[in-house]
């Protein structure tokens, strides 16, 4: 009969050959996702025999998924971000830490620039699994929030994770938000916050993407175009003439580019936010009517 202790070596040897920095980690995580047992618990029962086949036998599954690359988030089906558990599901982008960078500039700005004390409207484009509008629907419960994606399996995971967490200040459209439907909710004066983590990885960086990427998640929420900057230029000239504070992730090496479009349309009022590794990771767009 073999013991946890057993089950653990063994399977981390084995992943340990792919993911060598993460395999004893991510070990933990399956064990204790798949047995329901806490760590402090399972280091008092490293040495009691498993008995449930069916579990063993999911277990070892969930590490040969891992080692053919697919994603942890995946794998267990949720994901943390900004200290809470989010759902996560295939086709549907997985958040990323980067990510939580946008959300802590969207509150800060939106905290800075709010019209009035009771409510503020948000747009999001992309919304993804909606961890973006829920945070923000977490933090500015008056709000009104309008966050589109195209993706059918996007709105199927946004609307969970909003029930989860008991959001009920967004409206999820599932839509392409370039057609135009958001003028519809708001007026060419009326100031509002747009927010977007948008596809910006170039077709040639996407090639270099590791296999976790490429063959697990969608093209379509990582593809910017063949420079990756189709979507900031689609928003720049959509939005260049509201009253809007724009909030953009942006990728490596996008900010020289960024600034010649945005130089070209005469668009001055900008700031680029570095992420911790020094990198520019938010673009701040002031486009807020005097």
């Amino acid at each position: 009969m073999i013991t946890f202790h057993q089950l653990i070596q063994t399977n981390q040897k084995k992943l340990a050959h792919v993911h060598p920095d993460t395999a004893s980690f991510e070990i933990w995580v399956l064990i204790e996702h798949i047995f329901s047992i806490k760590k402090a618990t399972l280091l008092q029962r490293l040495h009691d025999p498993v008995t449930n086949v069916d579990l063993i036998q999911k277990f070892e599954s969930y590490v040969e998924d891992r080692c053919n690359h697919k994603p942890l988030d995946l794998i267990i089906g949720n994901t943390e971000f900004c200290g809470k558990t989010y759902h996560v599901m295939p086709a549907v982008l997985i958040p990323r830490p980067e990510t939580e960078y946008v959300v802590q500039y969207a509150l800060q700005k939106i905290a800075e620039h709010r019209i009035d004390s009771q409510s503020q409207t948000i747009i999001e484009c992309g919304f993804g699994t909606g961890i973006i509008s829920i945070e923000c629907a977490l933090t500015y419960s008056s709000a009104t929030i309008y966050a589109y994606d195209i993706s059918k399996e996007a709105y199927t995971c946004a609307t969970k994770n909003a029930a989860n967490h008991n959001v009920k200040n967004v409206t999820w459209i599932c839509d392409d938000f370039f057609n135009g439907d958001w003028k519809n909710n708001i007026s060419l004066n009326e100031p509002f916050f747009f927010i977007s983590n948008p596809p910006y990885i170039s077709a040639a960086d996407l090639k270099k993407c590791d296999r976790s990427v490429t063959d697990y998640e969608p093209t379509t929420a990582l593809l910017g175009g063949p420079d990756g900057l189709l979507y900031y230029n689609k928003f720049f000239k959509e939005l260049k003439d509201y009253s809007c504070y724009m909030i953009l992730e942006v990728g490596i090496n996008q900010q020289e580019p960024l600034t010649n479009i945005m130089t070209n349309l005469n668009i001055n009022s900008y700031e680029f936010i570095n992420d911790v590794q020094g990198i520019p990771r938010i673009l701040g767009v002031n486009l807020l009517k005097k």
